[in-house]
């Protein structure tokens, strides 16, 4: 169960960072656009 859960850890890890990344990529955006 061990190996299950290490790649759940990981999925959210990369989750986690994919949606930080989004929302600097989308924060950048709208302050050159206003």
């Amino acid at each position: 169960n061990e190996p299950q859960g290490n790649i759940v850890s990981r999925f959210g890890l990369r989750l986690v960072y994919s949606a930080t990344l989004v929302s600097l990529l989308s924060a950048s955006f709208a302050g050159l656009v206003l």
